[in-house]
């Protein structure tokens, strides 16, 4: 009797256990994914997930892990959103995301995450109200002026904190620690802050009176220049604990002629070669090379400073691209947009972007591949209207670049 109580003991227990390894193995025809390409995609992108029983599948989430805001959810395609779907192929296209890194979840216990890689435009998820201006250090870490305050990411331009509040009116950063921002005061002071931190805290470093800055750049740790936002604006030298009026330090440009001696916007180049635009739209660009003058008359106004890369540079006119392969002595015109363009930058001596407004609620990034020689439609952003995308703010100073306006901020990811 005791032998046999035993036996069917031990009977029950293999019996339960192997219930137990039933239900957790895999059924005979249960979907299998073995590959989803293209690898690297963009939105809108029409994706490949290859397999077996694939047709059991009815939705798919597709998201990031990342993210760290509240309002991150999973992006679902239903199976009647699909392009194919058969037993071994589903097609779909790629959804507004908000990351680099996509995670593909199939909703199916027995079908493993996919991981792919968003490239091109990236719309960024941040609560901004106001995007003045963008300084892109490298490809993690970034700054930027929203609504008169600071704000720094570190992440690859995902996730954004509060650095310095106050009417804060310029910013340059150097390197990854230090940089310089302007505020303004209602008693018409312009103060200088500077972080060796990277932002972690900021020194007053000077006080100058004028109503405001609207452009610092720094070349060193005690020299710098900056356009003050006056009603006739000036370009100033900053070295040490003072500041003189740029054609102080250079007086030969008091003997060019111009129209109206304000400097409105500049650029630093090659060996802190700097490039000068005046508030009148026809006069002439000033190219400064230690004291020699340069000046360089074009057809059309200026719309920004050139910007040059090694010893090639690129202008804009109303509609025309100019190009110089002389660091800005002289220039050639080498393409014509049909729309007005907002603004055009480089990456590197071939790739470059342009930003089209066709009409105030639906612009287009244009692209270039071969050093501005022609131009096709790389992104068209939504239609969000004139208060939500005010747009023509941009750093692509890295291979990472960022592009913002009103409220909205979108990454480049090449």
């Amino acid at each position: 009797m005791k032998n046999n109580i035993i036996i069917c003991l031990f009977i029950a227990i293999v019996g339960c256990s192997t219930n137990d390894t039933a239900d957790d193995t895999e059924p005979s025809n249960g979907p299998e994914v073995l590959n989803v390409l293209p690898a690297k995609v963009k939105i809108g992108d029409t994706i490949g997930i290859t397999g077996n029983n694939l047709d059991v599948l009815t939705r798919i989430a597709i998201f990031n892990e990342k993210l760290t805001h509240s309002n991150e959810h999973p992006f679902i395609v239903e199976k009647n959103h699909f392009i194919t779907h058969t037993e071994n192929e589903i097609t779909l296209k790629i959804p507004w995301l908000n990351h680099e890194e996509v995670t593909i979840d199939f909703k199916n216990p027995y079908v493993n995450n996919w991981n792919l890689e968003l490239t091109g435009i990236i719309p960024i998820r941040h609560e901004f109200t106001k995007i003045q201006e963008i300084n892109v250090v490298n490809e993690d870490l970034a700054y930027l002026i929203n609504d008169f305050n600071v704000y720094k990411s570190e992440d690859g331009f995902y996730n954004w904190a509060s650095i310095f509040e106050g009417q804060v009116t310029a910013i340059h950063f150097i390197n990854e620690t230090t940089g310089w921002i302007s505020t303004s005061s209602w008693e018409g002071t312009a103060n200088f802050y500077r972080t060796e931190n990277g932002g972690d805290s900021f020194d007053l470093v000077h006080s100058f009176n004028l109503p405001s800055v609207r452009k610092i750049h720094f070349t060193s740790g005690s020299q710098g220049y900056f356009v003050s936002s006056e009603r006739e604006p000036q370009m100033y030298k900053i070295e040490n604990d003072s500041f003189r009026s740029i054609f102080d330090v250079y007086p030969n440009l008091n003997e060019q002629g111009l129209t109206y001696p304000q400097i409105w916007d500049f650029t630093i180049g090659k060996n802190n070669q700097m490039f000068l635009l005046t508030s009148w739209p026809l006069d002439p660009l000033i190219k400064i090379d230690n004291q020699n003058i340069t000046l360089n008359q074009f057809e059309a106004p200026l719309i920004e400073p050139p910007q040059i890369l090694n010893n090639t540079g690129y202008i804009l006119t109303e509609k025309d691209l100019y190009k110089s392969s002389s660091q800005g002595d002289s220039w050639v015109k080498i393409s014509s947009f049909k729309n007005y363009p907002q603004y055009v930058q480089f990456i590197n001596e071939q790739i470059g972007f342009a930003y089209i407004r066709k009409n105030p609620d639906s612009p287009n990034l244009l692209q270039t591949t071969d050093g501005g020689l022609s131009w096709t439609t790389y992104y068209e952003f939504p239609g969000f209207g004139t208060g939500h995308y005010q747009g023509g703010v941009q750093d692509f100073s890295t291979s990472n670049g960022l592009i913002g306006g009103g409220r909205s901020l979108f990454k480049y990811k090449p």
